[in-house]
């Protein structure tokens, strides 16, 4: 299901949304979300997902709880599905997929290590790239993974390239990993020396710092030009979900409409 047209078409759609989150316009109503601590009960016709705080992307403070957000929103809604939002740190919410606790959780790339535990549909939500960012005054180059030995590295809990980074160690790269909960922590501890490069999404970092520092810390800032890699985001539905095959099968219906019934 992967065309070009579609897929370019899914660009658009983000593109647009995003624009919109920032827009004095009406919002039409999105389900409350539940509390860190509640679960909800189940229902056949609500699909339980969790999120995260991940500007521009997604965010408990954004309209529609941010663009990706509001894509899966109105996919599930054109098949009469509502969806009910928990938000939580994302190593958590990988966590609930794994088990089955929640029916699923937006914005993750593919890995095989989840697809044991995960469905993805076909249709990705976007496409990001992961840049190394470091202090300007802290020169810093690299082509292989071996250019990382000798520095500190900031890494996110609960992220696949976490995952590879720590694989890497462990098969006897001498790699230095400094995990954080979030990339605005991992950004001062960057900003502070206490980590010499930092693996983040390019335009989630650059929307942090823009938003959240100052524009002299800012700038003292910058990554490097060649991306670590680029990925697809995908929404993701645990395969312990009773309803798991109904959902994927409802959300690539919906994505369908969802794209049929724009201008």
């Amino acid at each position: 299901m992967k065309h070009a047209t579609g897929y370019s078409f899914l660009i658009v759609i983000v593109a647009v949304l995003l624009v919109g989150c920032t827009a004095a316009t009406p919002e039409p109503p999105v389900t409350p979300t539940p509390s860190p601590t509640e679960t909800p009960a189940p229902d056949p016709d609500v699909i339980r997902l969790t999120n995260g705080e991940w500007l521009p992307y997604l965010s408990e403070t954004l309209p529609q709880y941010g663009p990706w957000s509001q894509i899966v929103t109105e996919a599930f809604a054109a098949e009469g599905i509502t969806v009910a939002w928990g938000f939580f740190p994302w190593n958590r919410n990988i966590h609930y997929v794994e088990t089955g606790e929640w029916d699923g959780s937006v914005g993750w790339s593919k890995t095989e290590e989840r697809q044991q535990f995960a469905i993805y549909p076909d249709i990705p939500l976007a496409q990001e790239c992961d840049m190394i960012f470091h202090r300007v005054e802290y020169p810093f180059d690299w082509e292989t993974i071996d250019d990382l030995v000798g520095h500190q590295v900031g890494v996110m809990l609960g992220y696949a390239i976490t995952a590879e980074l720590e694989a890497a160690r462990q098969a006897g790269l001498n790699l230095s990993l400094d995990p954080g909960v979030d990339e605005i922590t991992n950004l001062r501890k960057l900003l502070a020396g206490r980590i010499d490069l930092l693996h983040c999404p390019q335009a989630v970092c650059e929307e942090i710092l823009q938003e959240s520092f100052t524009p002299d810390e800012a700038a003292s800032l910058t990554y490097h030009p060649t991306p670590w890699r680029c990925s697809e985001y995908y929404l993701l539905i645990s395969r312990n979900s009773p309803q798991a095959e109904r959902w994927v099968t409802a959300f690539e219906r919906g994505m369908q409409q969802v794209q049929d019934n724009q201008p």
